[in-house]
């Protein structure tokens, strides 16, 4: 995931007894849901391959998104009681709120509020406090019922209706393959070739450009924040002072801004300067609790924080605490049982040239396809194991009892 993980490679690789190491019996569920999720066997298993090092990466982007956004979120609890955050990851219920009307969401309403729902992740929003339940959707929170009918500090855009860029278009878009980019100011996310016709999203040094921790400032926002243009440079370090140059001028051909590394730390916070963002509504912009840097550091410090803890014996206790400990041996035995079923499953398909439909795990060497119907019978079988064994356990209990 990062570097502060690479302490931890040794631990994780570690095997275990049961055959499989924890990353792959992660990455083998995975792939167990999304074969079930495929469909009968008419496709070809020739059309796509996924490599295990290829799945291995996937898992390893979704967990250090998960942990960059969600990390010190509270899954449980609406942020509505903290009012107008400085930053928060939102979503939108198009279920609940369906277009014209415009809503967004927290995490923990995301989870609590609208499972099953057709939702859209906005990825990070600035002073927003969250709708879930009010004027604007027919059911109340389920974690915080006592909500004025309207946030009227609230700024909607189009996004709030699952839109995005000048081609008003949701994302991903069936008509255009470009990534999208955030612009700092507005918010919304744009393809670069829609702010710039002359954009070559084929110019790898530019893309890392774009992908780097710098950031961007879309063409309607540059007549807004012209004062801003200075901090483009990559090489100049100095503080930018808005107030010493009253007149700023963007030249005519310039579509955007992508400003530099560490760029707010430039920022001059004299008086004047401060004016001046204020008169352009974007003093925000000297705000540490609005930079998506801020925002990302704290939530993977969190996540950390949460790993070191999540020993061995913290987990039994915490098993223990939750289920009893003779529920918490149930939970443990059952957990181990899967992974060596797992360990066992999977041996019968090495040595032999392509996984199932259109996976295929190299490490592992496998080569017979594993079929849908193969993963739906291991499962069954699992399921039929553990109901017979429960169903021994609780005659024993009831004799016990005799």
């Amino acid at each position: 995931m990062s570097s502060n993980d690479a302490g931890n490679s040794d631990r994780m690789e570690k095997k275990e007894a049961n055959g499989l190491t924890e990353k792959q019996s992660t990455i083998a569920m995975k792939l167990a849901e999304r074969l079930v999720g495929q469909s009968d066997g008419s496709q070809d298993p020739t059309d796509e391959v996924i490599t295990w090092s290829e799945l291995v990466k996937e898992e390893e982007d979704e967990k250090e998104k998960d942990a960059a956004l969600y990390g010190a979120q509270d899954f449980n609890s609406c942020t509505y009681t903290q009012g107008y955050l400085p930053r928060q990851t939102l979503f939108i219920c198009l279920t609940c709120t369906p277009s014209p009307q415009q809503a967004g969401i927290c995490l923990g309403c995301s989870e609590n509020c609208h499972e099953g729902h057709e939702l859209v992740e906005l990825y990070t929003k600035r002073k927003f406090c969250c709708d879930c339940g009010n004027s604007k959707f027919t059911a109340k929170c389920k974690l915080f019922e006592e909500k004025q009918p309207e946030n009227q500090l609230n700024a909607y855009n189009q996004n709030y209706v699952g839109l995005f860029c000048h081609c008003n278009q949701p994302y991903p878009s069936p008509l255009i393959e470009e990534e999208e980019h955030q612009c700092v100011i507005c918010e919304d996310w744009f393809h670069m070739t829609h702010i710039d016709p002359t954009f070559n999203v084929k110019d790898e040094e530019l893309q890392k450009k774009m992908n780097g921790p710098g950031s961007m400032v879309c063409n309607s926002c540059i007549a807004k924040v012209p004062f801003l243009l200075p901090l483009e440079s990559e090489t100049d370090t100095s503080t930018v002072c808005f107030s010493k140059n009253k007149s700023f001028s963007v030249p005519r051909d310039k579509r955007f801004f992508l400003l530099a590394v560490k760029w707010r730390n430039r920022i001059c916070k004299c008086a004047e300067c401060i004016a001046i963002m204020e008169m352009a509504q974007c003093e925000y912009l000297i705000d540490s609790e609005d930079d998506l840097d801020t925002f990302v550091e704290k939530n993977l410090s969190k996540v950390k924080e949460e790993e070191e803890k999540m020993t061995e014996p913290a987990v039994a206790r915490a098993l223990v605490s939750e289920f009893g400990a003779e529920g918490a041996i149930h939970v443990l035995d059952g957990v181990n049982m899967l992974k060596r079923k797992m360990a066992t499953f999977f041996e019968q398909y090495k040595d032999v040239s392509r996984m199932g439909l259109k996976w295929k795990l190299c490490p592992f060497n496998f080569q017979k396809v594993v079929t849908k119907d193969d993963v739906h019978a291991f499962f069954g079988q699992v399921h039929e194991e553990y109901e017979a064994k429960k169903a021994r356990r609780d005659e024993d209990q009831n004799g016990s009892g005799l």
